[in-house]
């Protein structure tokens, strides 16, 4: 897949020094430049774009005012914010891997941002995630500047910087509308085997499954679910990371939770099962929720609904 970039900064050096970075990706296209927010609104109201990296501070129209903008006219594509030195923005922004690049580019921190920009692009729900967060935050009345630090529950406070660190509001995805799990022996929001084991749905669930089929190139690939890292949904069909790439099932995420061991995956957030053995770091996020970190270094929410469960079933 070919993203689609387009940079924006007031300072050309600055461009020249991203620009270099990003060209290293085989999959990076610059579609264009803009020297300021004034420019970029002009080249974009023509140009479609998959990816913005957008300078906060600059002399005509600040990259805040820019992104507003492209919203209310719903043209705003995934953005990546930088800047030389805003310590709100930074506050607000600089939590793992979130969308934000602080100047000067540090080459393995912009490859941790690009790792996300791709997979983002890759499923459609976490674009979608992904523009709910932005939406709100950019419309939002209260100051960047909003922010708590404080002890985490999980880590009992773990230094450096992006530990303990929320914004005073969790973005949109991590709000969700379903109720939180049931408590256990009333339906486990975790995937379940054996007969006559409740789900979530209150049906009662399949047996776990060794194997689930899994449609790539016209064909249907079966897959050992020991190798499932995650699975999350598009639409209304189950998409599974396996071996570094994206495969969708003929399978509902409720259907496919059904299926798989309760000791092994867990449902993370209404959009993401986890196999356990697949995480590898836990990053605490906003107001209760957390980011696991995988061992493919690919990034699953887990929302305040399922944290307590997934403590549980970690034994921590």
């Amino acid at each position: 897949m070919i993203i689609r970039t387009f940079l924006v900064d007031d300072e050309a050096p600055s461009r020249r020094e991203l620009r270099f970075l990003l060209e290293k990706h085989p999959d990076c296209r610059i579609v264009g430049e803009a020297g300021g927010g004034e420019e970029a609104l002009d080249i974009l109201a023509d140009l479609p774009v998959d990816v913005l990296f957008l300078d906060i501070q600059m002399h005509d129209l600040d990259g805040l005012s820019v992104a507003r903008q492209l919203l209310e006219q719903n043209r705003l594509p995934l953005v990546v914010f930088a800047t030389a030195f805003d310590a709100y923005a930074l506050s607000a922004f600089d939590v793992h891997a979130l969308d934000y690049i602080l100047k000067p580019f540090d080459p393995e921190r912009l490859e941790a941002t690009w790792r996300r920009v791709r997979e983002r692009l890759a499923q459609q729900t976490g674009l979608d995630e992904h523009l709910a967060e932005l939406k709100a935050l950019l419309l939002s009345r209260e100051p960047l500047s909003a922010v708590r630090t404080g002890p985490d529950e999980w880590t009992g406070g773990a230094p450096g910087g992006l530990r303990g660190k929320a914004l005073a509001e969790p973005p949109a995805w991590m709000e969700e509308p379903a109720a939180p799990p049931t408590e256990p022996g009333a339906g486990s929001s975790c995937a379940g085997n054996g007969s006559g084991i409740s789900g979530s749905n209150g049906q009662e669930r399949h047996r776990a499954f060794d194997r689930v089929a899994a449609n790539k190139e016209g064909k249907l690939l079966l897959v050992d679910v020991s190798k499932i890292l995650y699975a999350t949904v598009e639409g209304r069909k189950a998409l599974i990371k396996v071996d570094g790439e994206l495969l969708e099932l003929n399978l509902t995420l409720q259907e496919l939770e059904d299926r798989l061991d309760p000791d092994r995956f867990c449902r993370t957030h209404r959009a993401f099962l986890v196999n356990l053995s697949a995480i590898r770091e836990i990053v605490p996020w906003f107001n209760g929720a957390y980011n696991l970190i995988l061992h493919d270094k690919s990034e699953v929410p887990v929302s305040r609904h399922y944290a307590r469960q997934l403590k549980d079933l970690l034994g921590l």
